[in-house]
């Protein structure tokens, strides 16, 4: 499953209605931590790649925007993007612990909690 595009196109809708003076702001007001330095976001796909790249996504952000399950490629997705994604050595090194596979789903809430044990 990928970002849902529904909630992508209603998210994109209150970041262009935000009050914020830069791009940051405007995403921060929206929970979401980007550079300072960001690309301005000019359309929907640039809002949504600016999402999975943003550096901090807690429990509830990853159900707003990944329903309740997370697929295999879902989690190897979280696991690289932002400012301290992680290499494929690391990755391969959490997928030991991450029990998710190519056909196996693993729920957010099961996801946070080994990430943040």
């Amino acid at each position: 499953m990928t970002v849902n595009n529904q909630i992508i196109s209603k998210k994109y809708k209150e970041f262009l209605e935000s009050n914020g003076k830069t791009t940051a702001e405007k995403m921060l007001s929206l929970g979401f931590v980007i550079k300072e330095n960001a690309t301005d976001i000019k359309t929907e796909e640039d809002f949504r790649k600016a999402v999975e790249e943003s550096d901090y996504m807690d429990e509830k952000k990853l159900k707003m925007f990944y329903g309740d399950f997370l697929s295999y490629k879902d989690v190897l997705q979280i696991l690289r993007v932002g400012e301290h994604g992680l290499t494929d050595g690391e990755i391969a090194e959490a997928l030991k612990i991450i029990p998710v596979t190519p056909n196996l789903q693993i729920s957010v809430e099961d996801f946070v909690n080994i990430i943040y044990e």
